[in-house]
């Protein structure tokens, strides 16, 4: 690898952690949304319901939706740790290599 392709890594790295953050600060922001329409639907099913409303179906709708939600924010998260992971890994196998055809030579 010449010095062009190690000082162009960090670059390419540096936008997907922060398209990343991003996605996970979205994913945040629909949680707390699909936490205010389970309060806002708590609210209305014990200080006025309204007949025909199926209250329980809405507070099972919404609960999914947050499950869901969460899903996908762990899911970003690990992604995020297994490319570090990988990332380390084929440092250490690169320094590996170079180490044996030194001892080689």
């Amino acid at each position: 690898m010449n010095k062009a392709q190690t000082d162009s890594a960090p670059e390419t790295s540096a936008a997907p952690q922060e398209e990343r953050a991003a996605d996970l600060c979205v994913v945040a922001e629909l949680v707390e949304i699909q936490m205010s329409i389970a309060r806002a639907t708590q609210r209305e099913a014990l200080q006025a319901p309204q007949s025909g409303v199926d209250y329980c179906q809405r507070i099972a709708t919404v609960s999914r939706a947050v499950r869901m939600t969460l899903l996908l924010k762990d899911k970003l998260s690990r992604q995020a740790a297994e490319r570090r992971k990988a990332a380390a890994q084929r440092e250490a196998a690169q320094e590996d290599w170079h180490a044996l055809r030194v001892r080689l030579a």
